[in-house]
């Protein structure tokens, strides 16, 4: 049977392994309760800029297994010999029927706090755990590198040009965290007309070097013919053999364009010290009275872009690609979401479910966030809560987003959480949207009622621990 594309086993093979195990025991119908959520703020990450929450629900609704994926999995030695009887119709009658909660794309996060929340049927609901931790993990990886990258280069604006660092297929995914963190565009074209994204472009050293012969002679024929091409878009790039050249032979592009009434768009600097000739080609360009943007290059993120700042760069706009691209590379461990469970259903009933391991417990029950602005409308701070419990004074950051595996509301344009973003950041304080680490971090408390259903939690377990020691050892003790 010919390759069909589809999504569904872009997971690991335990998942399904547990869903025909579910099935078995006649458990895939209980009820569970699932939390997305980083347990920790990765190095160097003040806030965490939640995304990808749109492309999981694109993910859940369409849900489901083509023949030839069934075949496959029917055919895998895992599923052979223990695979039961109805293995196959399981898998052709399988999809996404719960409900889920989510915050809203674009919104900043802390540690702790649930991101999303799936309430459905046990094996449905541990299914989908993989592909959600997938996409939300590196969404919102993205975005938050993109966030700090825009804070950083503010006022001038940022571009993504890191598709020829990652696979294809990342890379397209990027650019659209990139665009809602704040970048204003991006060179993937496939991305632009994908998500909608503006796309933007310069040129390559190869098409100046492409010429009759090496130097500044064939560097000014090759602006002109570029420009001579694209005369409302053309972004010359300067520094292909002697940057000081670059800028006068773009100069001189400029002036004759001007001549027939046209504007140049620009130039780019991809090396040398950037800080010196961006101020060196805005002067240039001035004293004969023509604007010009500059657009910056070369391996550059929040950290170097402050550097430029500091130094004095006239940089208007930023391409970044490879320190975006590859966006925890001082973070290596990366966003480090995890997707517990916090509910199950027991004999018709809900009770709650938590781990208690050394660094890695958890809370029980289904959560809710909260957080509450200061009187200078800043996020004051965070607080998590039971789902059960309201705050009329706060602000709820979880809403239900789909009802019986179908969307409550429209899906949220990638432009709504771009502004969403904007205005959430906005709320943050300075120290916390800044690249150095925050002397002050974000408060976030834990209501008393979820302490309280923790500590019961805990001493439920000990009770049962104690409890399984002492039958033990009488079934010892009567052995003996």
């Amino acid at each position: 049977m010919p390759y069909e594309q589809n999504n569904a086993l872009e997971t690991d093979l335990y998942q399904v392994a547990m869903a025909e195990a579910y099935a078995i025991g006649g458990e895939s119908g209980r009820t569970a309760v699932f939390e997305l959520f980083v347990r920790n703020l990765p190095p160097h990450r003040n806030y965490l800029l939640a995304a990808g929450q749109e492309l999981a629900l694109e993910y859940l609704e369409g849900l489901h297994f083509t023949e030839g994926q069934i075949d496959y999995l029917a055919k895998h030695a895992q599923f052979q010999g223990t695979q039961h009887e109805g293995f196959r119709d399981m898998l052709r009658n399988f999809t996404f029927t719960g409900n889920v909660w989510a915050v809203p794309e674009g919104m900043p996060v802390f540690a702790n706090e649930p991101i999303m929340t799936v309430s459905a049927p046990l094996a449905q609901a541990n299914f989908v755990e993989t592909y959600l931790l997938s996409v939300i993990n590196s969404q919102t990886m993205w975005a938050s590198k993109a966030s700090r990258i825009a804070d950083a280069a503010a006022p001038a604006v940022v571009t993504d040009f890191g598709t020829r660092r990652i696979d294809p297929d990342a890379a397209v995914k990027a650019a659209r965290a990139a665009y809602i963190a704040g970048f204003i565009g991006t060179s993937n074209v496939e991305a632009g007309m994908r998500f909608g994204i503006p796309v933007f472009g310069t040129m390559a050293h190869s098409f100046v070097m492409s010429g009759d012969s090496m130097g500044p002679i064939t560097e000014l024929e090759r602006f002109r013919k570029f420009a001579g091409v694209y005369p409302s878009h053309a972004t010359l790039l300067i520094d292909t053999y002697k940057i000081e050249e670059g800028i006068h032979n773009a100069l001189k592009v400029a002036k004759e364009m001007r001549a027939r009434g046209i504007q140049l768009n620009g130039i780019r600097i991809d090396s040398g010290d950037i800080a010196f000739w961006s101020d060196y080609a805005h002067k240039m360009f001035k004293s004969e009275g023509l604007p010009i943007k500059v657009t910056a290059s070369n391996d550059l993120d929040e950290y170097e872009i402050t550097k430029l700042t500091q130094k004095g760069a006239k940089v208007d706009i930023y391409g970044v690609g490879t320190m975006f691209a590859m966006a925890n590379s001082d973070a290596p461990k990366g966003t480090g979401g995890v997707y517990k469970v916090a509910e199950v259903e027991v004999n018709s009933v809900m009770q709650g479910r938590m781990k208690k391991s050394d660094e890695k417990s958890t809370y029980p029950w289904s959560k809710q966030v909260y957080y509450y602005l200061d009187a200078e409308g800043r996020r004051a701070y965070d607080e998590i809560t039971l789902s059960s419990e309201e705050r009329p004074d706060g602000i709820p950051l979880l809403r239900q987003v789909m009802r019986d595996g179908r969307r409550t509301a429209h899906a949220t344009t990638i432009a709504e959480s771009r502004s969403l973003a904007d205005t959430e950041k906005g709320r943050l304080r300075a120290s916390l949207r800044g690249i150095a680490d925050a002397a002050e971090p974000q408060r976030v408390v834990v209501s008393d009622r979820l302490q309280g259903a923790q500590a019961e939690a805990v001493r439920s377990i000990m009770d049962e621990t104690l409890s399984n020691g002492r039958n033990a050892n009488n079934k010892r003790t009567k052995t003996s």
